[in-house]
């Protein structure tokens, strides 16, 4: 989520207040419209591929991975989701618990952007609230009972793994 929060932001474009994926598509196009793609960037369009670089572990000095924008080619609009308004309900836990409340977004110094900025403007979506989603699920559960007994969520994420 935090991605396309800050697609959002950069492009102007309210794609996360998208009811849903029919009404979300359009507003994708305005987003490529606002930022480019990948080799033929807008203005913002650097803005944005400067806060994906930071994102995807680019180095404080803003030394980027060395095959970023390889996969960025690809995932480039696919990383741009959808996320329901009904998160509780939604089937896929990955939508349910991601949150940008913890995020801080870094973008390189003179793109007409700060950091203070970036951060004071983006929006934060707190994950879905209720009990976590390994809770209602029975096959995903700790050696002593529902997921909500593990000692922090990275155990709970990684029950499966025997984390304790």
């Amino acid at each position: 989520m935090a991605y396309t929060a800050a697609a959002e932001l950069i492009s102007g474009v309210p794609i996360l207040d998208a009811p849903d994926r029919q009404v979300f598509g359009p507003l994708l196009e305005g987003v490529v419209r606002a930022l480019g793609m990948p080799g033929s960037y807008t203005a913002r369009g650097r803005q944005f591929d400067s806060v994906v670089k930071f994102l995807m572990g680019a180095d404080r000095a803003g030394n980027d991975l060395p095959l970023r924008l390889q996969g960025l080619q690809a995932r480039y609009l696919l990383n741009i989701m959808h996320r329901p308004k009904d998160v509780e309900n939604e089937a896929n836990p990955g939508l349910r618990a991601a949150s940008t409340a913890h995020v801080k977004y870094r973008i390189d110094p003179g793109l007409g952007l700060t950091e203070d900025e970036l951060n004071a403007r983006v929006r934060r979506n707190p994950p879905g609230e209720g009990r976590p989603f390994v809770d209602r699920q029975p096959d995903v559960r700790g050696a002593d009972g529902p997921a909500h007994g593990f000692r922090s969520s990275r155990c709970m994420r990684l029950a499966m793994h025997g984390c304790r």
